[in-house]
């Protein structure tokens, strides 16, 4: 990657998982715990000219003139990026508090079936698992076209939380708004990898 670039940063290689907050490389491989899940439309000015806001789908919805797929449009000639957004704890990096991972594009399949994966894990014991029970492991996966290449999450089962990370678990969720989430105010967990109307509603 060239160093001259602003989204450059150093010692994080192509493929990390990084917080850029804290700027702490986590590497190929972390842990995750899923707090809370929101579905959302980021706005940019044309051509990602700039920031400008989040929107529910209900809203985006309203707002849109154009809706091709992958290409909402609004009325100012803003665009409509969908996005699927999880507030995490970072297994062994708890102190560190909720970071959020935020799929789009082409991660937004892979969002999908972990939503899935989430909302239909049963336990040893018949019962259907909360979210926050599980931990998951999130890797990356290597892809490539005649476009480009372009790093994925990866994202498999690892396990169940322990009775010391649910005691961390309960306070930082009671501190998540649970709409309206302003993102810019928490400290985005954004990947290396660049990276409630869902197939399976995800109820925290």
């Amino acid at each position: 990657m060239n160093s001259k670039k602003p989204e450059f940063i150093k010692d994080v290689s192509q493929g990390e998982w990084f917080n850029n907050v804290t700027n702490n490389v986590y590497g190929e491989a972390i842990q995750v715990i899923v707090l809370k899940f929101e579905h959302m439309y980021i706005e940019w000015l044309p051509n990602r000219g700039g920031f400008k806001g989040y929107h529910s789908p209900e809203n985006a919805d309203k707002l849109a003139v154009d809706k091709t797929f992958g290409a909402w449009k609004m009325a100012s000639g803003n665009d409509l990026q969908e996005s699927y957004a999880y507030m995490c704890l970072v297994v062994g990096h708890e102190q560190e508090g909720v970071v959020v991972l935020s799929f789009t594009s082409s991660g937004l399949k892979i969002a999908r079936e972990w939503n899935r994966l989430m909302t239909t894990h049963i336990m040893d014991n018949g019962k259907r698992a909360l979210p926050y029970y599980l931990t998951w492991n999130l890797g990356v996966s290597y892809n490539e076209n005649e476009k480009g290449s372009w790093y994925l999450p990866k994202v498999s089962f690892a396990g169940y939380i322990t009775p010391e990370q649910y005691a961390v678990i309960q306070p930082e969720r009671k501190l998540l708004p649970s709409k309206n989430v302003d993102y810019s105010q928490i400290g985005a967990n954004e990947a290396a990898p660049q990276v409630k109307e869902i197939e399976g509603k995800v109820d925290f």
